[in-house]
């Protein structure tokens, strides 16, 4: 047999009228009394299957005797600061959970920056070793080629002052020539 999930007290003469059926008037029940039980959720540890509602209270109260709890306004206040400590610390828990997932995600992005950092460091070390070999490669080649152009520079000179020699002994050659040839232009 199932639960009814709410039960209700009901007013005498509507009862009646609901009961009876002695009307021929079309009546559309939007509501028939008060709600005085609700369900227990089946999570509760209780033994009864229902509990009093909070609208139904005021209708039951008078047949309460024994089970009614009096409290004083200084149990109150205190019950009071409990629940509002409590509803404190439930506050400053989920700060500091907020408070801890954030230190988290900052010591991710701290590793993950690191490992970045030391990537960018083992390329800039790797970039610093090539540029420092292709340095030295390139000292190299200029003193090659210093070299080469130092024995350029000799050949050079040394071309050079053949070919002023060379000139030399041809403006010489023609000034014989030219002396020859007044010679034999003379003697003929």
């Amino acid at each position: 047999k199932s639960l009814e999930k709410q039960m209700f007290g009901k007013a005498e003469e509507l009862a009646v009228v609901c009961w009876l059926g002695t009307t021929n008037i079309s009546l559309l029940v939007c509501s028939t009394g008060l709600k005085i039980f609700e369900r227990q959720d089946k999570d509760a540890d209780v033994p009864c299957s229902y509990r009093l509602s909070q609208e139904g209270l005021q209708a039951v109260l008078p047949f309460l005797g024994k089970q009614k709890f009096r409290m004083s306004v200084e149990e109150y206040q205190v019950m009071d600061k409990e629940a509002e400590f409590e509803m404190l610390m439930t506050s400053k828990n989920l700060e500091l959970a907020e408070t801890k997932a954030k230190a988290e995600r900052l010591q991710d992005e701290l590793v993950s920056m690191r490992e970045a950092h030391n990537t960018l460091n083992d390329t800039l070390v790797g970039v610093k070793k090539d540029s420092s070999d292709i340095l030295a490669h390139l000292e190299r080649d200029m003193l090659e080629k210093r070299g080469t152009v130092a024995v350029l520079s000799e050949k050079v000179e040394a071309l050079t002052a053949e070919l002023e020699e060379t000139r030399a002994r041809i403006l010489q050659l023609e000034k014989e020539r030219e002396e020859r040839d007044a010679e034999i232009n003379q003697a003929q």
